[in-house]
């Protein structure tokens, strides 16, 4: 679930200017506002994250998410780890767990994609799906900060 909600989250930054330009989604400098639809209980949680310090992990540098809910401006909630390579961004959940490839920037039409994320709401296992790019569109997505 931590994972879906992280990947929705990416969705709401401004697609087009990080793909013109050097800007790395991993920054400090930003924060990311969602809102989670709990069904059972028809409620709206305002989920906020954001970039804290890095880490080496077996020589590779990975950024802190941190998260905060229930109307808590200030991410300080540990919620995994992001890094960026070419323009890819991997996230796992902790040191000891294995990083999934939740953003690829330098996708093609026509090019097959794997991305990982939670078929069931109920369990935190994490599945692999393959997709086929069909089209890309752009549509712009302001961050609200």
């Amino acid at each position: 679930m931590r994972l879906q909600l992280f990947i929705g989250c990416l969705i709401f930054i401004n697609l087009s200017s990080f793909c013109q330009t050097t800007d790395s989604i991993i920054d400090p400098n930003k924060i990311w506002y969602t809102y989670i639809y709990i069904y059972c209980c028809e409620q709206v949680n305002t989920e906020v994250l954001g970039i804290g310090n890095d880490t080496t992990i077996n020589d590779t540098t990975y950024y802190t998410v941190l998260r905060s809910t229930g109307g808590i401006t200030i991410p300080l909630q540990n919620y995994g780890l992001i890094r960026e390579d070419n323009n890819k961004i991997y996230y796992k959940t902790s040191a000891e767990k294995p990083e999934y490839l939740i953003y690829d920037f330098s996708i093609l039409e026509e090019d097959t994609v794997t991305v990982y994320g939670l078929s069931d709401w109920t369990t935190d296992k994490i599945d692999e799906f393959k997709y086929k790019c069909d089209s890309i569109r752009i549509r712009e997505y302001y961050q609200v900060q």
